[in-house]
């Protein structure tokens, strides 16, 4: 008996997802999308870089290195001078970090409300304003008032 030479061939199957479902097919053929909740719209960027609806009953913080309260972009301050236009005591190096006249880094958490709780660098504890030790930026009498 001769044997009949049969070509099997392979049936169609559909191509898995990445986790090993189907993807359902609406009745025209095309992919459903996925359910997602509705995104919100992206807020437009401003000037300011403070919390939207905070009020004027919020002051601002001072400038660590003019120490003025007005808005502007406390991080890119370069003034030479305070807020009342007498002379800035610090600088901003090239690396944008605070320095006293003898060129000494400041720590930054020390100007905050809050300070710096670290010891190990006591001698970075000095005012940006003023240069005491005994506060930071936010509390400098030279500061313009809150």
């Amino acid at each position: 008996m001769a044997h009949a030479s049969f070509k099997r061939e392979r049936s169609p199957s559909p191509t898995p997802t990445s986790s090993g479902r189907r993807r359902e097919k609406s009745s025209q053929g095309q992919r459903r999308r996925s359910r997602s909740p509705s995104r919100q719209p992206k807020r437009q960027k401003t000037d300011s870089h403070f919390r939207q609806g905070a009020g004027a009953a919020t002051p601002l913080s001072a400038c660590t290195l003019c120490l003025g309260r007005h808005p502007h972009k406390v991080y890119a301050c370069a003034s030479k001078s305070l807020w009342d236009g007498s002379p800035a005591y610090c600088r901003k190096n090239d690396k944008n970090r605070l320095q006293d006249p003898t060129g000494k880094i400041l720590c930054s958490n020390w100007q905050t409300e809050n300070g710096c709780s670290e010891s190990v660098h006591d001698d970075k504890h000095e005012c940006s304003g003023c240069g005491k030790r005994d506060h930071g930026a936010q509390s400098c009498p030279r500061g313009e008032k809150a």
